[in-house]
């Protein structure tokens, strides 16, 4: 274990300075990989979509990261952040589907993950 946590640091080290990179810009050709706009003509590059559980904290997390997800592209050098859609799994909405982009999924059947 001892051996083992010198080479885990260093990597967890570098992923983490490569995330500070900035991102690679989409190419105007044709076989570059995008979600469809929705009809509005504009291409959108990728679609964030984070899972939930409708719990306190992870409600919490959620809104901090819609937060975020909209005050990227106002930063000096912000680009079109594309879609973001939270699914709640729980199978009922709660109270903050009016202000997070929200699909309701049905939860799954008892053991059926087993």
């Amino acid at each position: 274990l001892i051996a083992v946590s010198p080479a885990f640091l260093t990597y967890t080290a570098f992923l983490s300075s490569r995330s500070l990179l900035p991102l690679p810009t989409a190419s105007s050709s044709s076989s570059s990989r995008c979600l469809a706009s929705g009809g509005t003509g504009r291409r959108r590059l990728f679609h964030t979509a984070v899972t939930a559980l409708g719990s306190v904290y992870n409600t919490w997390q959620c809104r901090i990261m819609y937060h975020w997800f909209k005050e990227a592209p106002r930063q000096p050098g912000g680009a079109d952040m594309g879609g973001f859609t939270r699914i709640l799994h729980s199978g009922k909405p709660d109270e903050f589907v009016h202000e997070i982009p929200t699909f309701v999924a049905d939860p799954l059947p008892d053991r059926a993950d087993q």
